[in-house]
């Protein structure tokens, strides 16, 4: 990867370690959640949220030059991703943007409406709204080959029953209130032919989806079944590939790779890290 000169220079304390600062400023900086991609095919751009003045938007970091560029100005007035999140104002629907990789596009909730913006080229377009009763509500995913964006969404008459219907209020107390789910649905959207499927539908929350290769999805935080869920782009089926159990604990967040599904697991004793083959579903625990 060929880092512009223009990013800072450190080390790490501790370890001395070269550490290249991206960004700067006074906005708050992230990526896409950690568990998919952030940076394009040819490691020139870096898709990221930049949270600052009321409001949370996608830019775009061009990693040789050092040049930002703002992709996305969504304007829905509640960003939050409750009940984890704090209130970042208006814009994209916060945690819930996905870069596609294979099609060098972002993908992000304006409100109801799911949108595209060409990282490239910034044109940006709508490629369906939800339903006035739901609301994404989850981490989302695109297939490795670009063409499916698997997104999660749920009842929103239930959800505005425990936050209610403004920003106001909502930084506290849903530690239990926030397993409380209505018909939450994992849906897949094809990018080209705009089929429509609806993978699974459960009474609990989804926590987010991610790939496993490109006929597979992992999905998790189901608030009945802490474990490691599975099935694919036709849906209608899931199986745990590591559940939880009264010595082994209950896993919590976990990366697909090629070599594996990756997880960590909260026991009495401490928390574990494994790694589950989801085809002979041969586990290793350490």
């Amino acid at each position: 990867m060929d880092l512009s000169s223009t990013f800072e220079r450190r080390q790490a304390p501790k370890t001395g370690r070269a550490v290249v600062q991206l960004t700067s400023g006074a906005g708050f900086c992230y990526p896409m959640y950690y568990f998919i991609p952030s940076i394009t095919r040819d490691d020139r751009y870096l898709v990221h949220h930049r949270a600052e003045g009321g409001q949370v938007q996608l830019h775009r970091l061009d990693l040789t030059t050092g040049e930002s560029t703002q992709l996305t100005h969504a304007t829905h007035p509640d960003t939050c991703w409750h009940p984890w999140d704090i209130d970042g104002g208006r814009g994209v629907l916060d945690h819930r943007s996905v870069l596609n990789v294979a099609r060098g596009q972002a993908i992000y909730f304006d409100g109801n409406t799911a949108r595209a913006v060409d990282v490239n080229t910034l044109e940006d377009r709508a490629l369906f709204d939800l339903p006035d009763d739901r609301l994404a509500t989850g981490q989302n995913c695109c297939s490795p080959d670009g063409q499916w964006f698997v997104y999660i969404h749920h009842d929103r008459a239930l959800y505005e029953r425990i936050f209610g219907r403004s920003s106001e209020g909502r930084r506290g107390g849903y530690t239990y209130t926030r397993h409380l789910s209505k018909q939450t649905k994992l849906c897949a959207f094809h990018l080209d032919t705009g089929e429509h499927r609806t993978l699974i539908c459960v009474n609990s929350p989804i926590h987010h989806v991610q790939p496993h290769g490109d006929e597979h999805l992992v999905f998790s935080s189901r608030a009945t079944e802490a474990s490691i869920l599975y099935t694919d782009y036709e849906g209608g089926w899931y199986t745990h590939l590591r559940t939880q159990t009264e010595a082994g604990g209950n896993t919590k967040h976990y990366c697909a790779t090629q070599r594996g599904i990756f997880y960590e697991a909260n026991t009495p004793t401490g928390v574990i890290g494994g790694v589950v083959d989801p085809q002979t579903r041969k586990t290793v625990e350490f």
